[in-house]
């Protein structure tokens, strides 16, 4: 019998999240009798060495999964698979926007972009209602009365980052003015007269 032909191409995904499992294939090589898979060294194989089928637990480092497959004549050439990997996006930086605000106002926050993040995920409590934006890196929010945090966490298909924070307070209108004290009948043409008010 001669030696078996050559895989094709392996089915598996390109991109992997750091630290999840993977599944890996070949269609069957006619005259094969055994299937020898070689991954990365930080990766794990739970199932399928032998066979058509990998199961894997990926690691940290990208690779490449390769395959061969063999009979009693000898083996084949490698079928190869380059495989990158990617992690859960890390937390957002500052978020831009007014640390104060007055009382049932209209306010745009926003972010920096984050390295390997799709979309963002905004939050803002209790007191407050996102109008645009979520899932972007800015946000338009309709400020209520009260005091309140607004985060956000950034995405990828790998799942979300911890999130970012920021705390809001609430500026109200100063009081009214007191009395004012001072005199109240000058002379002509005099300087000099003081008027105040206790502090507000």
């Amino acid at each position: 019998a001669p030696v078996p032909e050559m895989p094709g191409p392996i089915t598996g995904p390109a991109e992997v999240c750091k630290q999840t499992p993977a599944t890996f294939s070949i269609t069957g090589v006619f005259g094969a009798t055994s299937y020898s898979w070689t991954v990365p060294v930080d990766v794990t194989i739970t199932s399928g060495q032998n066979t058509t089928n990998l199961s894997v637990l990926w690691g940290n480092t990208p690779g490449t999964v390769s395959v061969i497959a063999g009979n009693n004549c000898g083996n084949t050439n490698p079928s190869v698979l380059a495989v990158t990997t990617m992690e859960i996006p890390p937390v957002p930086g500052i978020i831009s926007g007014p640390a104060m605000v007055c009382s049932n106002t209209n306010i745009d926050f926003s972010i920096e972009e984050v390295t390997g993040a799709i979309s963002y995920l905004w939050s803002v409590l209790p007191d407050a209602l996102i109008i645009s934006g979520q899932g972007t890196k800015t946000i338009n929010v309709d400020w209520g009365s009260t005091p309140g945090t607004v985060s956000v966490l950034a995405q990828n298909s790998c799942g979300s980052g911890l999130p970012g924070t920021k705390d809001i307070g609430i500026e109200s209108l100063p009081s009214a003015a007191g009395v004012i004290a001072g005199k109240d009948s000058v002379c002509k043409s005099q300087s000099g007269y003081q008027y105040s008010v206790d502090s507000i």
